[in-house]
C-alpha cells in the first residue's frame, strides 16, 4: 500500500519542505469511479480532469524535489536512498513492460546500484495486478519526467555528449511564476483568480509568446480569462508606443510599429507622413493592435472594421467622414500577405463611391498622401476591379494603369473588360496602343449580358435584339481615342459620358458587317504599328 503523509520525511523525501509534504502524499489519491454506475461517462471525465492537475501539479513538485535531492540519488554507499515502502509503492505504480520506456540513464544509472536495482525490478514483476488506469497514469509521468523535465546529475552528465543537432529545440513556455499564475486562473476561490489576474497584467512584451501558448492549452472558463488578459496587455502596450510616438513623432518611435515600414515605402518618411501616422493608429487602435501582437486575429478583426466602415459611408455631407480610418483599412488591407475574409474587399471599396472620398482624393489635406493609400488599395491583386478602374479614371491615378493591363491580359468578359478600356484611353498612354490594337480580333461579348452594369447610361439603349458590344469595338474607339481621331470613322457613333468616357452602349454593332467595316477602315487609315506623333 501507498505509505502514509508521515512516512513522506524519510529518506530522500525530508528534502520536500513541509509545506508540499501533504501535496506530494496526496498526488496518487484518485476519486474512485464506480464502473457500474450509469453515469460513467461523467465520472470518467471528473477523473481525467483530476489526472491532468494532478500530473502538472507532480511534474512541478517533483522537479523541485529532483534539483535538491540530485547529490543524493547517487549514494557511493551503495544502498538506495528510497526507503523500502517507497520502492514497494512504486512496483506497484508502474507496470513491467514500461520499464522499456525509461531511457538507459535512468534505468541503468551505476554498477553501484545494481544490488538495489535488482530488488526495486524484482518488485516491478509484480505490476500485473495495476489497473489500466495506472498503467496509463505510469506513461503520462514517465513521459513527463524523462522527456521534458530536469534530469539528475547523472543523467545531465550522460546527455550532455549529444551533440547539438540531436538536442530537439523546446518550444517557449512561461517562466515557473507565469505558469503558477496562469494556474491559479481555474482556482475555484474568487480572491486567487483575481490575484492571478493582477499579477498576469504585470508581464511585459517578452511574456506575449509564453501566454498565447499557454492559452491554446486551456480550455472552458480559464481559456477565455486569459484571452481578455492579453488583449487588455497588448492593448496597454500598443497604447505606450502610441503615446510615446504622439509625444515625439520621429522614425526612431516610429519604427516600433510593425506597419510604419510599409508606410513609409507607400507615402514616404517625410516630417508630413510622421505626424500622419499616428492619427492613423488612433483612428484604428483594435486594428492594429491586433496587426502587432495577434496577427491570427487579424482577418476577423478587419472584416468587422471594413463593414461598420461601409456603413458609415452613405454619402451625407452633414457628416464627416473617416479618412484616417479608410487610410487605416487600405494600408492594412493592401498588403497581400493579410487574408481578406468575405465581403472584406467590397466593404473597403464601397468608400470609392462616396463623393465626399473624391473631393477628400482631390482637395483634402493630405490629398498626395491618400492618393498613394489609394493606388496601393486598388493594385491588390484578387479583388473586384470593376469600382477602382472607375474611381481611377476619375481621378486619373496612373495606378489605373496597372489594374487594366492585368484585367484585360486575363481575357474579361463583360463590362470589366470595358472598364479596363476606358481607363487606358483616360490616361492616354501612347505605350499602350499596341497592346489594345491586339485586341481588334477579340470576340469577346461585353454588352448585353445577364447582370447590370456597374455604371450606366441615362439613355435607353438600342432596342434591336441583333445589337451587340464587342470587346474589339471597345477596343477600336480606345485606339482612334489614343490616336485623337475618336469621330474620324463614319462607321463609329461613340456617345460621350462623364463618368466612364464614352457611354457602353453606344459601341456596338448591329451586326458584323458594320463591324467588319469599321475595322477594316481603321486599318486601312492606320497602319496597326504606326503610333501617333
Amino acid at each position: 500500500m501507498a505509505p502514509s503523509h508521515s512516512t513522506a520525511k524519510n529518506g530522500c523525501f525530508s528534502q520536500i519542505p513541509s509545506k508540499n509534504r501533504a501535496v506530494f502524499g496526496n498526488l496518487c489519491r484518485f476519486p474512485r469511479v464506480s464502473r457500474p454506475a450509469a453515469d460513467t461517462c461523467s465520472h470518467f471525465s471528473t477523473f481525467l480532469t483530476v489526472l491532468t492537475d494532478r500530473i502538472r501539479d507532480l511534474r512541478r513538485l517533483f522537479f523541485r524535489w529532483q534539483e535538491a535531492s540530485a547529490t543524493e540519488l547517487v549514494n557511493p554507499s551503495g544502498r538506495s536512498p528510497i526507503p523500502a515502502h517507497r520502492r514497494n509503492f512504486m512496483g506497484r505504480f508502474h507496470s513491467s513492460h514500461l520499464l522499456q520506456m525509461v531511457p538507459k540513464t535512468l534505468a541503468q544509472p551505476s554498477q553501484k546500484h545494481v544490488s538495489s536495482n535488482h530488488s526495486c525490478h524484482r518488485t516491478l514483476q509484480t505490476a500485473r495486478m495495476t489497473p489500466r488506469f495506472l498503467i496509463a497514469f505510469s506513461l503520462c509521468l514517465l513521459t513527463a519526467f524523462t522527456s521534458q523535465g530536469p534530469q539528475s546529475a547523472h543523467a545531465q552528465q550522460t546527455t550532455s555528449t549529444l551533440s547539438s543537432a540531436e538536442t530537439p529545440t523546446a518550444p517557449e513556455t512561461p517562466n515557473d511564476q507565469v505558469l503558477t499564475h496562469i494556474n491559479n486562473l481555474t482556482s475555484p476561490q474568487f480572491t486567487v483568480r483575481q490575484a492571478a489576474s493582477a499579477a498576469l497584467l504585470k508581464q511585459e512584451e517578452s511574456q506575449l509568446p509564453a501566454l498565447i501558448a499557454a492559452r491554446r492549452s486551456l480550455n472552458g472558463e480559464a481559456a477565455v480569462r486569459l484571452s481578455k488578459l492579453i488583449d487588455t496587455l497588448c492593448t496597454r502596450w500598443f497604447d505606450k508606443h502610441l503615446k510615446t510616438l504622439e509625444t515625439t513623432p520621429e522614425k526612431s518611435y516610429a519604427i516600433v510599429f510593425t506597419d510604419w515600414t510599409r508606410f513609409a515605402d507607400l507615402v514616404g518618411d517625410e516630417h508630413t507622413a510622421i505626424r500622419l501616422f499616428p492619427e492613423i493608429l488612433r483612428a484604428e487602435r483594435a486594428l492594429f493592435t491586433a496587426r502587432q501582437y495577434q496577427p491570427d486575429t487579424l482577418p476577423a478583426v478587419l472584416e468587422t472594421r471594413s463593414k461598420a466602415f461601409a456603413e458609415s459611408c452613405n454619402g451625407r455631407q452633414d457628416q464627416p467622414f473617416a479618412v484616417a480610418t479608410a487610410m487605416a483599412l487600405m494600408l492594412i488591407a493592401s498588403d497581400t500577405d493579410v487574408r481578406l475574409l468575405r465581403a472584406t474587399s467590397s466593404s473597403i471599396s464601397g468608400c470609392l463611391d462616396d463623393p465626399r472620398f473624391h473631393t477628400l482624393v482631390e482637395h483634402g489635406v493630405h490629398f498626395a498622401l491618400l492618393q498613394r493609400l489609394v493606388s496601393a488599395w486598388i493594385q491588390r491583386p484578387g479583388i473586384s476591379p470593376d469600382r477602382p478602374l472607375i474611381f481611377a479614371m476619375q481621378h486619373r491615378l496612373p495606378a489605373g494603369r496597372n489594374v487594366a493591363l492585368r484585367v484585360l491580359q486575363a481575357a474579361p468578359r463583360g463590362p470589366r473588360g470595358f472598364y479596363a478600356l476606358m481607363c487606358l484611353a483616360t490616361l492616354k498612354n501612347a505605350e499602350d496602343l499596341r497592346f489594345i490594337e491586339s485586341l481588334l480580333d477579340s470576340k469577346s461579348i461585353v454588352w448585353p449580358l445577364k447582370g447590370t452594369p456597374a455604371v450606366q447610361g441615362t439613355d435607353s439603349p438600342p432596342n434591336t435584339p441583333d445589337y451587340q458590344v464587342q470587346l474589339c469595338d471597345v477596343a477600336l474607339i480606345t485606339a482612334l481615342h489614343l490616336r485623337d481621331a475618336a469621330m474620324s470613322l463614319p462607321d463609329v457613333q461613340a456617345v460621350r459620358s462623364e463618368t466612364t468616357l464614352y457611354r457602353l452602349d453606344s459601341l456596338g454593332y448591329q451586326d458584323d458587317v458594320h463591324r467588319r467595316r469599321a475595322l477594316d477602315a481603321y486599318r486601312m487609315r492606320f497602319a496597326p504599328t504606326q503610333m501617333p506623333q
